[in-house]
């Protein structure tokens, strides 16, 4: 009785082995491999309405098939790198053979509900800036926000080869405005005033 009693001891522990080994296995299956990506952003060197106050990045894995969200992560510049037109930046990525990079610069505050559930590049494109967002009421000064930039980035590659900061996957991608005005200027004729007031309209 005793010799099967030890018989059954040992299968126990060899059974809670083999299923410790297994879960383990399970775990390192389903966990994600993580690299890294170094991006540059470049934007058209311009006045201080195009400085970056507030850049947002979202990677999507498996990019041009059944797209997946990997990150959407917001940043905050120092207002002593806001004029940069070159920014850098290192990103903690999954990997993943077929990524996308979408880059939106100075959101307006209205649409960091919508940024912060995107979950497919289709949710990008749907987005609508609306001019009045990126100036003041009268349309007339950009808002203190700045103008808001996007810029999109595919056929990305990270693999076990950018595991580190120093093998990091260069990327590079350039914004430009998401938002555009037209500056309207009036001629008048000798002789002739014209004032142009917040009860004029233009056709």
């Amino acid at each position: 009785m005793e010799r099967i009693k030890n018989i059954f001891i040992l299968l126990f522990i060899s059974v809670l082995v083999v299923s410790c080994s297994v879960e383990s296995q399970i775990r390192e299956a389903i966990s994600p491999t993580y690299g890294h990506m170094k991006i540059e952003v470049t934007k058209p060197a311009a006045d201080k309405h195009d400085y970056i106050h507030k850049i947002r990045f979202i990677v999507f894995n498996n990019a041009s098939t059944f797209p997946q969200l990997d990150i959407n992560e917001v940043a905050s510049l120092n207002e002593e790198d806001q004029s940069a037109t070159e920014f850098r930046t290192l990103l903690n990525v999954t990997q993943n053979n077929d990524k996308m990079l979408i880059v939106i610069i100075n959101e307006p505050d209205n649409l960091i509900p919508v940024l912060d559930q995107i979950t497919h590049p289709n949710n990008v494109e749907d987005i609508m800036f609306d001019l009045a967002d990126a100036f003041d009421p009268s349309l007339t000064t950009p808002a203190s926000t700045g103008i808001p930039m996007s810029g999109v980035k595919r056929g990305i590659s990270v693999t076990e080869d950018n595991e580190t900061e120093e093998t990091a996957e260069q990327i590079s991608i350039t914004v430009e405005r998401s938002v555009g005005r037209i500056e309207l200027w009036l001629k008048t004729e000798p002789g002739i005033t014209a004032e142009v007031n917040n009860d004029a309209q233009i056709t």
